[in-house]
């Protein structure tokens, strides 16, 4: 985030696109890491969709 303009906008649209609804949204203080809750059942999904869309 502090480096990569836009990644909380990429985050929400994949999650967004995938009908995963964020429960709890936590950044740390210096913009290096971001924490995200979601739901048991989609966590899954989840983690296999930001992959994907921010990794692979």
């Amino acid at each position: 985030m502090a480096k990569r303009s836009g990644i909380c906008g990429t985050i929400f649209q994949t999650l967004g696109e995938q009908k995963i609804n964020v429960k709890l949204l936590a950044q740390g203080p210096e913009e290096l890491n971001i924490i995200i809750g979601v739901a048991s059942k989609d966590y899954e999904q989840t983690i296999r969709s930001l992959y994907n869309n921010l990794v692979a």
